[in-house]
């Protein structure tokens, strides 16, 4: 990533927003991974279309674990300067996956991480 790197989907809108995000996904469902659907490129941005699969083995937004299997959409959007990531904005189907762990719906930014 660039040094001057920003993040519009996480907070704060730096590296460190999308590794703190990293770690909630990574807690709530260790075992997740992601499948590539599609890449569309042009001139320097960058789009991604993809499957997260995984379980819901830890708390994510409030929910307990269930240890239900759960499947939501990303789609990533890039720009590349220089051969680095200059930008990433996310579009995660976070309605999707709450109603897969039996979670409320709410209008909370999904991305938004909450500090105790």
């Amino acid at each position: 990533m660039t040094a001057d790197y920003i993040d519009h989907a996480y907070q704060p809108h730096t590296v460190d927003g999308l590794k703190q995000m990293a770690i909630v996904l990574n807690t709530a469902f260790p075992d997740q991974y992601s499948t590539i659907n599609e890449i569309i490129a042009q001139g320097d941005k960058v789009m991604v279309r993809m499957i997260m699969r995984g379980t819901h083995l830890g708390e994510f937004r409030g929910t307990a674990p269930t240890g239900n299997r759960i499947e939501a959409t990303i789609y990533r959007e890039y720009v590349i300067r220089d051969g680095q990531i200059a930008e990433h904005w996310a579009l995660f189907d976070t309605a999707m996956l709450l109603r897969q762990i039996g979670a409320q719906l709410s209008f909370d930014n999904a991305c938004k991480i909450k500090k105790d």
